[in-house]
C-alpha cells in the first residue's frame, strides 16, 4: 500500500509539467465530451443530454467517455461516438474538446487531460444534503493541500447547471463559483418524465394487476454506517414484516417497487423477485430510469433527490425519514429544514406508511412547492442545455 501511495504520487509530480502545457492548446469549440458516475455508468443528465446532441446537432462532434467496457459496447452497437477515458483516442478527445459535460467529477471522463477545457456540472440531484466542498470531511486541510499541489484532482466547475433559484446559493457555495456561473435550463434527464410511451415493465404489472396502484421506493444513499455499526436497511426494522407487507399489498390492490440507491443495495436486505407485487428494481426492467418512474402513481422517498425531480410529474409523494436524526448526525447534514421545506405526510415506520396508504391520507405537494423548486416546468431541458452552451462559443 505504502509503495503504491509512492509510486502514484511520483507520477503525479512527474505528469505537473504536462498539465500546465496543456493549457497552452487550443480546444475546438465543436467537439464536446460527455461522461457520468466515475466513467462506470451510461445514465443520469449527461446520457439524455448526450442523446439529444447526437440526434439533433450533428455540427457538434459529441463523444461518451467511458471506463466500462459494457458501456462502450452498447454505445458503439449503436454507433454513437465513445471512447475509453485512459485510451489514446479517449486522451486524444479530451484534450481536443471544449467542453465538458459531467455529472460527479472530472473522473467522469478524464481528469488529467481537462486542463482548458469549461466543465460545465450537470449534478446528479440537487442540494438537499450537503454536497462537493460542503460536505463535511475528516482531513480538510490536507485535501487542500493536495488540491492545491495537484489541481487536476480539484473537484473545479466552470458553469454549474440548475433548476431554480432556490438552490442556486448552495451550489455556489458547494462548487465554489459565483453566482453567474449558476445557470437555471432545468434538469435534462427531467425531459423523460414527459414522455409518453410506457415501458414494456410497467405495461406488464399494469395487465396483471387491472385498476392498481404502482408505489415507487426510493431510497437516497448512506455514506457511513451508523452506531450499531449496521449499514441503514429499510427493511430491517421500522416494524417491517414481509408477511404482513404483501398481506397489505394484496387487500389494497397496489404493487411496491423498491429500487435502492447502488451504494447502499449491497448492504440491505434482498428478497427473490417471485412474481408477486413486492418487487426489487434492477437495471434489466429499464433503459432509461425516470421513463421508468413517470409511470408509477406514487413515490415514497426519504432524502433523496429524487423528491425534487418527482414534483413534475404531479403525483402524491410519501416521505419515510425512518432514520432523520441518524442521517443528519452521521450521513450528511442538510442546507435547509426538512420538515419546512419537503412537503408531504411523514411516515416514520412501516406501520404508519400502511395506515397512510390504506386511509389515503397522502397528497400531491402543491403547485407552490413545484414552483419553488422548478423555473421551468417542460420537457426542453435538452434543447435549453444545448442551446446555452452552443452561447458561451
Amino acid at each position: 500500500m505504502k509503495e503504491y501511495f509512492v509510486l502514484n504520487l511520483l507520477r503525479q509530480i512527474v505528469f505537473l509539467p504536462v498539465w500546465w502545457l496543456e493549457r497552452l492548446k487550443k480546444r475546438e469549440p465543436m467537439t464536446w465530451v460527455f461522461g457520468s458516475w466515475y466513467g462506470e455508468n451510461y445514465s443520469d443528465n449527461c446520457r439524455i443530454l448526450y442523446e439529444y446532441v447526437t440526434e439533433n446537432c450533428p455540427q457538434i462532434n459529441a463523444t461518451w467517455i467511458t471506463r466500462s467496457q459494457d458501456v462502450y459496447n452498447r454505445l458503439n452497437s449503436q454507433n454513437r461516438k465513445v471512447a475509453f477515458a485512459d485510451s489514446k483516442e479517449g486522451v486524444r478527445i479530451c484534450r481536443r474538446a471544449k467542453f465538458a459535460i459531467i455529472s460527479n467529477t472530472a473522473h467522469d471522463i478524464n481528469q488529467m487531460h481537462v486542463n482548458g477545457i469549461t466543465k460545465i456540472w450537470i449534478w446528479h440531484g440537487h442540494p438537499l444534503k450537503k454536497i462537493v466542498y460542503d460536505q463535511p470531511v475528516t482531513k480538510r486541510s490536507f485535501k487542500e493541500t493536495v488540491h492545491r499541489l495537484f489541481p487536476y484532482s480539484k473537484p473545479n466547475a466552470d458553469i454549474v447547471l440548475n433548476t431554480s433559484s432556490f438552490f442556486s446559493p448552495y451550489y455556489q457555495t458547494a462548487f465554489r463559483v459565483p453566482a453567474d456561473k449558476v445557470v437555471i435550463t432545468g434538469y435534462p434527464r427531467n425531459d423523460s418524465l414527459f414522455k409518453s410511451e410506457t415501458t414494456p415493465f410497467i405495461s406488464g404489472l399494469r395487465q396483471k394487476y387491472p385498476q392498481s396502484r404502482i408505489i415507487m421506493y426510493m431510497p437516497t444513499f448512506r455514506d457511513v454506517m451508523y452506531k450499531d455499526k449496521k449499514a441503514f436497511d429499510p427493511f430491517d426494522g421500522f416494524g417491517f414484516d414481509m408477511t404482513t407487507f404483501n398481506e397489505f399489498l394484496e387487500r389494497n390492490n397496489l404493487v411496491f417497487l423498491f429500487k435502492g440507491h447502488y451504494v447502499d443495495i449491497k448492504n440491505q436486505k434482498t428478497f427473490h423477485n417471485d412474481g408477486g407485487r413486492f418487487v426489487f428494481v434492477d437495471g434489466t426492467m429499464y433503459d432509461d430510469l425516470y421513463s421508468f418512474i413517470k409511470d408509477t402513481d406514487i413515490l415514497v422517498t426519504d432524502y433523496s433527490s429524487i423528491y425534487f425531480d418527482y414534483l413534475l410529474l404531479r403525483k402524491p409523494i410519501i416521505l419515510a425519514p425512518f432514520d432523520k436524526d441518524d442521517y443528519c448526525r452521521a450521513s450528511r447534514p442538510m442546507y435547509f429544514s426538512y420538515d419546512d421545506n419537503i412537503e408531504g405526510i411523514q411516515a416514520h415506520d412501516w406501520n404508519e406508511f400502511i395506515d397512510i396508504v390504506e386511509n389515503n391520507k397522502f397528497y400531491t405537494p402543491s403547485q407552490g412547492v413545484l414552483d419553488k423548486y422548478h423555473y421551468y416546468q417542460d420537457g426542453n431541458s435538452s434543447k435549453r442545455v444545448t442551446e446555452y452552451i452552443l452561447s458561451l462559443i
